[in-house]
């Protein structure tokens, strides 16, 4: 069933969150990947901040 999965990583270019993002995938999860670093293809957010984070959040639920 996760087919139906909608999964939402920050900093997923490297380590852990890459890894999590492949695994997801794989499997047939849509994926969200936010960051902080518009050149790497995510959408813009710092989730340090937690007005950026809602709105990371709000987007996604628009999006799926």
């Amino acid at each position: 069933m996760m087919n139906k999965a909608v999964v939402l990583i920050s900093e997923a270019l490297t380590g852990m969150g890459r890894a999590a993002a492949v695994a997801f995938t794989t499997k047939g999860a849509k994926l969200v990947v936010a960051g902080r670093r518009d050149a790497a293809g995510f959408i813009n957010a710092d989730i340090r901040k937690e007005d950026c984070l809602r709105a990371l959040v709000d987007r996604t639920q628009h999006l799926f």
